[in-house]
């Protein structure tokens, strides 16, 4: 079982930052040491079961805090408020049961206070944060693995030690850094040869129509009625500015060290687009990928998907406004 434990709420803007640091701590305790639900829990496995058996056996529980964790409401009110919530009974299960509890406070969130948390967890205040700022991110992040490590709340493993060893210039994190954005790089490819043979087929058009001899084999395209310029708010909390000239869209998101970048084509309600994650800090790519969105009628929502390198699928919804 894992050593450590990270809590977060996937629709409050602490979603990326638990999953950086997440990434940082697998770097340094290893792979199997860090439990973060989407990626550590097995196939088949009952969700709620298998994380409050974690729980038990982990070291340290670390609650991410994000400046909506607090505030996050559905149509029947604040989530936190509702037994059933799943942070709540991560952060119950973690107060029951963990040896440490470190609530984490990332995107300038301040701590909750008591009474602004259920009876239940409201022992959380108790617990000494921690906070990780975007300006010194790298720094706060290794000054926490050396607090864990010190404190000896956290052991590195023996096959992590030996690994570390053999390896002592680090290539063959280097390695696994660069298997995970080679898939980026072929989508982004793929994406290349697209626009060259659409801009092929525009060139084509276009001379076709000056001799008089062309005749469409499609129906005309519809312009977009939909005017997506702004600045919107998606499910997890993030702030998206979208540019538009005609159906042409681009638009970027800045989530703790990460720069989202996306751009593509409106086609009546539909948004296609490619979108590319960078590292704020040392510009290098992180990931890449495609997605979809239908845009509502009233031209104020879009909901549907979007698709990483790896082929893992998550909703993404955006609302207008900030």
């Amino acid at each position: 079982m894992a050593q450590i434990f990270i809590s977060y709420r996937r629709s409050d803007n602490a979603a990326g930052y638990s999953r950086d640091l997440a990434q940082k701590l697998r770097e340094h305790f290893g792979d199997d040491e860090v439990f973060r639900d989407v990626r550590s829990i097995p196939p088949g496995e009952v969700f709620g079961e298998y994380i409050h058996k974690t729980l038990s056996a982990c070291s340290v529980a670390l609650i991410v805090i994000g400046q909506r964790w607090l505030s996050e409401a559905d149509e029947d009110g604040r989530r936190l408020d509702d037994p059933k919530d799943w942070v709540r009974q991560e952060v119950k299960a973690a107060l029951d049961n963990a040896k440490r509890v470190i609530p984490i406070l990332v995107g300038k969130a301040d701590m909750p206070k008591t009474e602004d948390l259920p009876e239940e967890i409201a022992a959380l205040v108790d617990h000494n944060n921690y906070e990780l700022s975007d300006r010194n991110w790298d720094r706060d992040v290794e000054q926490l693995i050396e607090s864990l490590e010190d404190n000896g709340y956290v052991k590195r493993t023996w096959k992590k030690r030996l690994e570390d060893l053999l390896d002592p210039f680090g290539f063959q994190k280097k390695k696994r850094r660069r298997k995970q954005t080679s898939e980026s790089e072929k989508r982004k490819r793929w994406v290349w040869a697209a626009a060259i043979i659409g801009v092929a087929f525009v060139v084509y058009v276009v001379e076709e129509l000056d001799t008089g001899e062309f005749v469409a084999p499609f129906e005309q395209a519809t312009v977009t009625d939909h005017n997506l310029n702004g600045l919107w708010t998606d499910n997890y909390g993030r702030r998206n500015t979208i540019e538009q000239s005609g159906s042409a869209v681009r638009g970027r998101i800045i989530e703790g060290t990460r720069l989202i970048t996306h751009q593509g084509v409106v086609s009546g309600q539909v948004y296609n687009f490619q979108y590319e994650i960078r590292d704020r800090l040392t510009n290098s790519p992180v990931d890449a990928g495609t997605g979809q969105l239908m845009i509502a009628p009233d031209g104020r929502s879009m909901s549907g998907s979007v698709t990483n390198s790896a082929a893992m699928t998550e909703p993404l919804q955006l609302i207008r406004g900030g």
